[in-house]
């Protein structure tokens, strides 16, 4: 008789959180590590620690062993600190699926979306374990309008690591499935409708939502 197959693991959703530095995305991230959400969120993020401001225990594996880079929330969340680029940060979350049934991930500011996009569509060993469900990308209600006309200066890209600021922002919105316009407690309700068109002149199909302070409901 053939020894029987243990079944194989469902796919893992994947969540990708994009937007312009200061739209407000690690603040978002704060509030899924810390929330009482009732939710098992697998967060992988740049740097964890110093910016969040979260005291965290490092994760240890079932013989007491701790796992580098991998800290355990309060809330039931966990949290992975990216060392060796996305796919290897996968690797070691994976190792730990039964923890989680969400993974969030958290790209810097000045990031290509369709170059992280792309590791989902075309890496054969990422695409067996887990799956892009979403692409969220936040939007600094008050300066949005003056990034995508390029009248606001950012941080330049180095290398081929990055696009200009106007490049960047378009390209987040257009590859978003939801665009959060955060920060709309500093600016009236004309700017937000026109905000909100903007938005839907670039991505009609993307679903939007205003956010204060990056509260969303998950």
């Amino acid at each position: 008789l053939r020894e029987a197959r243990a079944p194989a693991k469902p796919r893992v959703p994947v969540t990708l959180v994009t937007g312009f530095l200061g739209a407000g995305k690690t603040t978002f991230v704060k509030h899924v590590l810390q929330a009482a959400h009732g939710k098992r969120v697998c967060v992988i993020q740049n740097e964890f620690a110093d910016e969040m401001g979260i005291e965290a225990p490092m994760m240890t594996d079932p013989d007491g062993n701790v796992i580098k880079d991998l800290y355990e929330l309060p809330n039931g969340c966990i949290c992975c600190s990216v060392r060796d680029g996305l796919v290897g940060s996968l690797d070691l979350v994976m190792e730990q699926q039964d923890r989680f049934d969400y993974i969030l991930v958290e790209t810097t500011g000045v990031a290509d979306p369709e170059a992280v996009c792309e590791i989902f569509w075309v890496d054969e060993g990422v695409g067996s374990k887990v799956y892009l469900d979403a692409v969220v990308t936040f939007v600094d209600a008050k300066n949005i309008q003056g990034q995508l006309a390029g009248e606001i200066a950012g941080p330049k890209p180095t290398g081929n690591h990055g696009l200009g600021l106007e490049e960047e922002a378009t390209k987040q919105i257009v590859f978003a499935d939801v665009v959060v316009v955060n920060k709309t407690d500093l600016v009236d309700e004309p700017a937000l409708e026109a905000v909100a068109a903007s938005l839907r002149s670039m991505n009609p199909t993307a679903r939007q939502l205003r956010s204060c302070k990056s509260t969303v409901e998950l």
